[in-house]
């Protein structure tokens, strides 16, 4: 299912606009089997294993988040040929996040098939949380409209309640960075 989720984003990418990024989310969250029981937190792990890479830590510079790695040789090396490589030092929701993100690097930027080109990318925080389509990509994956509007509205209508406490609440809830929380906010709010 989510190789040809892949396939179909990667063909269309250079037609892709925000709308198609819920699209292809919508795909990835089919039937809602990559949530967790009884909560709401995207089983990014998972989605990334059925997509054919291995994950692996690696103690990388303060500023290198992430990296992706797609490769025959990592084959040889590693025993897979469709490599994430998330930094140790960082804490677990942005890991969660970076994860998402190269998962939106590898759909919209990795153009070639696996057989045929080679493919690196170092992240930093900087292009992680940049505005860019894979961030948007990485964001709605983590966080599904639908569910955050939701969760939103109900914090929101209890008025005793600040943004910031909102934000907080919802980023334990998503197990995602506030900046993706408040970001998400924002955009709804301004719509």
């Amino acid at each position: 299912m989510l190789k040809n989720v892949a396939r179909k984003i990667r063909a269309n990418q250079d037609n892709y606009n925000i709308d198609n990024i819920s699209d292809a989310v919508d795909l990835i969250h089919f039937k809602n089997k990559y949530f967790e029981a009884n909560k709401k937190e995207v089983l990014i792990v998972k989605i990334a294993k059925e997509m054919g890479f291995d994950i692996y830590s690696c103690n990388f510079d303060k500023n290198t988040f992430s990296a992706i790695c797609i490769s025959p040789d990592a084959k040889l090396k590693f025993g897979c040929d469709k490599i994430i490589m998330i930094n140790t030092n960082i804490p677990a929701v942005y890991k969660r996040f970076a994860l998402a993100f190269e998962i939106g690097n590898y759909l919209f930027n990795f153009k070639n098939s696996i057989n045929n080109i080679e493919y690196y990318k170092y992240s930093t925080y900087d292009e992680i949380f940049s505005e860019s389509l894979i961030n948007k990509f990485a964001s709605e994956l983590l966080v599904p409209k639908k569910i955050f509007v939701k969760e939103y509205e109900s914090m929101k209508s209890h008025g005793d309640i600040d943004y910031y406490e909102i934000a907080s609440q919802m980023s334990k809830i998503f197990n995602v960075p506030m900046k993706i929380i408040f970001t998400l906010i924002y955009e709804y709010e301004n719509i």
